[in-house]
């Protein structure tokens, strides 16, 4: 798992209430896939705040209200803002299970696009 995903995904439990989520309760499973071995995190949601925790070290496992499961090199690109995770469920990229206003709400927790000049060069 890149330092990206870890740091985006450790980070959530620490940004304090945010806005998106203030009318999302429940859970949410992400796996990550990265050469055979998937890492398990468990996110909830409770009126604006998230608690993060990863199960990949003692391997359990439990039901959430939505579940995604995709590469760790897409997530790092998404959680470093250089991929759109809505555009990637679409193409089918990321498979997801469960209550889809899990997925568009927390799709708005990921940092958009690095900014670039008018000239198309990033500042």
């Amino acid at each position: 798992m890149g330092q990206v995903t870890e740091a985006f995904l450790t980070g959530l439990s620490e940004r304090g209430d945010e806005p998106p989520l203030r009318k999302i309760t429940g859970t949410y499973r992400i796996d990550l896939r990265d050469n055979g071995k998937v890492d398990h995190w468990y996110l909830t949601f409770d009126g604006g705040k998230v608690s993060v925790k990863n199960s990949s070290k003692n391997g359990a496992k439990s039901r959430a209200d939505c579940h995604m499961i995709t590469d760790s090199e897409l997530f790092d690109r998404m959680a470093g803002g250089r991929a759109n995770a809505m555009a990637a469920v679409l193409r089918g990229a990321i498979l997801v299970r469960g209550d889809l206003d899990k997925v568009v709400a927390f799709q708005r927790l990921f940092p958009g696009p690095p900014s670039h000049t008018a000239r198309g060069r990033k500042q």
